[in-house]
């Protein structure tokens, strides 16, 4: 490998890695390129072979002291000359003195600790039919409005994922509800309090939930379903966390199939999660 040139890039770019991520079966959002370059404009790197993409990485910053790690990926032609290694160390830089998430296939896990990561959790990608999903509320929740999501929700989706999450993510929440063909966000308010919240958004197949958060499995339940109604979803992925067994339940109980699992692990300390209304990640890419 000569010396490879490493540069922030910008959307064309954001793209080009989005394109690589489909081609290895990891099934983007039709307009994920905008939605996580909108998060940490800086946050994407490439090293290149003269001009020649060979290798890249997410590194989007959420706060001042929390950052995350994704889209980890070189191309074939280049796979085990360094040039993976190199646009790693850049990434790791761009965050250094950061808490550092990542969710890693599994199988990398001991690659990753040599780089300070510990494990934290297991997340578990679900997908299946919506079937389940079809029809009315249940009347159940007769307290409860669930409508779209609106401007007036944000200080109260703010901290609601500020309690969930451990740390304050305004920039990536803000690309998420932004407005877009291809996502839809509903809330759930009882009493004026925000109780649940969820975005779907169209993937190269199929349509992803995430985030999904809630205050209880019906709440989580019952958001889900009007997503699934407000883009006509025929088939869903959810990437539950494990340790939630209500989102496992909830999982399960509406059909999907595990598929694939990741590691959810730091490097510094773990955020003080609220995991129990943590129904759906909101992307292995960005947390």
């Amino acid at each position: 490998m000569s010396n490879p040139t490493i540069r922030q890039v910008a959307l064309p770019e954001v793209q080009l890695m989005l394109d690589w991520a489909a081609r290895e079966g990891w099934n983007p959002g039709v307009d994920d390129a905008r939605l996580f370059q909108q998060a940490d404009p800086q946050g994407f790197f490439m090293a290149f072979d003269e001009q020649q993409p060979a290798a890249a990485i997410s590194v989007v910053r959420h706060d001042d002291g929390h950052g995350f790690l994704g889209l980890y990926i070189c191309h074939p032609d280049y796979r085990g000359r360094g040039y993976g290694w190199a646009v790693w160390q850049a990434g790791m830089q761009y965050l250094e003195g950061k808490v550092v998430g990542l969710d890693g296939v599994v199988e990398q896990q001991d690659n990753y600790r040599k780089s300070g990561f510990e494990l934290a959790y297991r997340n578990i990608r679900y997908s299946g039919s919506t079937a389940a999903l079809s029809g009315t509320a249940s009347g159940e929740d007769s307290g409860a409005v669930y409508r779209a999501y609106g401007e007036g929700d944000w200080s109260a989706l703010l901290a609601m994922d500020e309690r969930i999450t451990g740390y304050p993510r305004e920039k990536l929440l803000g690309s998420w509800v932004a407005q877009s063909d291809s996502r839809v966000s509903v809330v759930c308010v009882v009493d004026g309090t925000l109780q649940a919240f969820g975005t779907i958004r169209e993937c190269a197949e199929g349509f992803k939930a995430g985030p999904l958060m809630a205050s209880s499995p019906g709440h989580a339940r019952e958001v889900l379903r009007q997503l699934v109604a407000g883009v006509s979803a025929a088939t869903i992925i959810l990437d539950v966390p494990e340790p939630n067994q209500s989102a496992i339940d909830l999982a399960s109980s509406l059909g999907l199939t595990a598929v694939f699992e990741t590691a959810r692990m730091y490097k510094g300390a773990c955020p003080d999660y609220q995991l129990d209304e943590l129904f759906g990640v909101a992307s292995f890419e960005l947390g």
